[in-house]
């Protein structure tokens, strides 16, 4: 799930990146009832998979031949995220 954090070369499937978003929500969510969602285990963690995701998303929006800049979408809130949202769960363009 972190082995390709930092690589922003290549591609990300649907599967792998919904995969990731997945078990990090799990994991999010277990980490809030045992410790607490104001914690610092929390929110070192928050920092740690925002940080990892980025390369991830790059990859997707590669993979559906979109450019990176797609990304600053993020940064309108909610229409930003909505258009991402629809946008990671468009399937993959051939890579020829």
């Amino acid at each position: 799930m972190i082995s390709k954090s930092f690589d922003y070369k290549g591609f990300s499937t649907r599967k792998e990146y919904w995969y990731f978003i997945v078990a990090n929500f799990i994991i999010s969510l277990l980490i809030n009832i045992i410790f607490g969602i104001g914690t610092t285990v929390f929110t070192v963690y928050t920092y740690i998979i925002s940080i990892s995701a980025i390369p991830l998303m790059v990859r997707r929006l590669r993979d559906i031949n979109m450019k990176w800049t797609w990304l600053l979408l993020a940064i309108i809130p909610v229409i930003g995220q909505i258009i991402l949202i629809t946008l990671f769960i468009r399937p993959s363009k051939s890579q020829s």
